[in-house]
């Protein structure tokens, strides 16, 4: 192959062109392909008498080009003079210089932006996986979760029954077996509480992509996303609390935890290293000037140079490794305290850490949602009512019996059965109804009730693992009705049946 057909490609400014040796020092080439290298034109990167470098499997790729008999293409990604990695869809093919010496030609395109967009959305499809995975495993689990707490705590309060009668009697030894017992068990409980709220912040985390807000305490939407994080925040670095009271915000309980969570992740990754007792991360909440509330993230790890810093927020930006960060973090949270109403400012310096600071509007004055009060717990349960259970787990009817010994409590695990108990059947004083179940769903058991019987439809009570569709989350926020979330607290669901209003005197199934 002779000279002239490379001659004349140097001139293109659309396309890079290259020739190399096999041995892939660069000869000659355009101003473009240069410049797509880091250098400011064709004569510095000569100078320099430069090789182009790739890593792993593209460096086998950019061998391959002068090897085939005809011309060759790929996608590479070769490095640029800062380091960093351009991608570039190249066309290549042998031949040979006026001397006789073996080169390759070439022409490059970058195509870094559209793989750059090709990550971003396989990396949208990976967020959307992970929240209908974390919706789905919060619905599974809860459901289990609701009568290990309730058997536990039933458990709890009948060999604490039986310690009390031991003591009485004066059987010492006795009194001492069972309080181990009794040790046990709410050791047990609070292993199964810690799971209830982990379990919780994932659903929280589940619900990211809802666009619902309401009013919340900062505190506790902090709290959850670093309950998230608990494991790695722990192994990494020490945390320090700064919760200062202040007024509440209206926002979207998921998106804003979702960017609290990728705030802290920034700071479990400023560390070179692991070391929890030098490393720290530092959470404050407190008011600010304006009527706004704040937030801050703060590290003592690497910090920013002044260019890094700048370009933090950037979409796809990441000092990190290729392949261990998407560089989505910042832009995803700042994106969302935008929407939010907020602002999200870095303040960083090397060697000595960084600050995420987010300023958020306080919520306007008017009726807060108030988070119903939990009664004292009590060994005792309410006596005399009739209660119906609808849950397609017929373990979870079974606690709750236990739970309200002395009630009549009657089992259903499907809809259609309770329509037609409720129909020809007794009265009853609530009817404790899953959201979510196979066939008729409680949603439709509820609506059917408000065409037919409006008054057994205002005693339902609905008991759910989670809201976890669009749909659910709707029908719960206009109705009326009382809801118990599983697992669901003994003390609350037993004032929930002793408050319930008496039947009428007169009517079939009169208690």
């Amino acid at each position: 192959m002779s000279d002239q057909p490379f001659r004349d490609l140097p001139r293109q400014e659309l396309a890079g062109t290259f020739r190399i040796t096999p041995e892939r020092e660069v000869l000659d080439c355009n101003d473009v392909f240069a410049r797509t290298l880091g250098w400011p034109d064709r004569d510095a990167l000569l100078a320099s008498k430069a090789s182009l470098d790739a890593e792993g499997p593209e460096g086998g790729a950019l061998g391959q080009l002068g090897q085939a008999g005809g011309p060759a293409r790929a996608e590479i990604g070769l490095r640029r003079r800062d380091g960093t990695t351009v991608w570039v869809a190249v066309s290549g093919w042998p031949g040979s210089d006026a001397s006789g010496h073996r080169v390759v030609d070439g022409i490059t395109v970058d195509v870094s932006d559209r793989r750059e967009m090709e990550a971003r959305l396989l990396q949208s499809e990976r967020l959307a996986s992970v929240g209908t995975l974390a919706a789905g495993v919060a619905h599974e689990v809860n459901n289990p979760l609701s009568y290990v707490i309730a058997n536990l705590g039933y458990a709890q309060e009948q060999v604490a029954s039986v310690v009390e009668s031991c003591r009485a009697r004066g059987s010492s030894m006795e009194e001492a077996e069972l309080g181990q017992a009794v040790e046990a068990l709410e050791e047990a409980r609070q292993g199964a509480e810690r799971v209830r709220s982990i379990v919780r912040d994932l659903r929280m985390y589940a619900r990211a992509d809802d666009e619902r807000r309401k009013i919340l305490e900062l505190d506790r939407v902090v709290e959850s996303a670093l309950n998230v994080l608990g494991g790695d925040l722990a192994q990494r670095a020490r945390l320090v609390r700064d919760f200062e009271p202040c007024p509440p915000v209206f926002a979207n309980e998921g998106r804003l935890g979702k960017a609290l969570v990728h705030l802290l992740l920034n700071a479990c990754q400023s560390f070179s290293r692991d070391d929890p007792q030098r490393n720290e991360i530092r959470v404050a909440v407190a008011p600010a000037p304006g009527g706004r509330v704040r937030i801050e993230v703060s590290d003592n790890g690497v910090g920013m140079s002044p260019e890094v810093l700048a370009r933090a927020p950037e979409p796809f930006f990441t000092t990190r490794k290729p392949g261990t960060a998407t560089g989505l973090g910042l832009a995803i949270a700042k994106s969302v305290v935008t929407s939010l109403g907020g602002e999200l400012a870095l303040e960083s310096q090397e060697g000595q850490g960084t600050r995420a600071r987010v300023l958020l509007p306080q919520a306007a004055p008017g009726p807060r949602e108030v988070a119903p009060a939990a009664p004292a717990a009590s060994s005792a349960a309410p006596a005399g009512r009739r209660v119906l259970v609808i849950d397609d787990d017929p373990i979870v009817g079974q606690a709750v019996k236990r739970l309200l010994q002395g009630n009549e409590v009657v089992k259903c695990t499907e809809a259609a059965a309770a329509l037609a108990l409720l129909a020809h059947g007794p009265r009853f004083h609530v009817i404790l109804c899953d959201l979510h179940m196979p066939g008729t769903s409680g949603m439709d058991l509820y609506r059917r009730l408000v065409e037919e019987d409006p008054e057994a439809a205002a005693r339902v009570a609905f008991i759910t693992a989670g809201a976890y569709t669009e749909a659910a989350s709707d029908f719960l926020d206009n109705v009326p009705n009382e809801r118990l979330e599983k697992p669901f607290d003994a003390s609350r669901l037993r004032a929930l049946v002793a408050n319930a209003p008496a039947l009428d005197a007169e009517g079939p199934g009169t208690a």
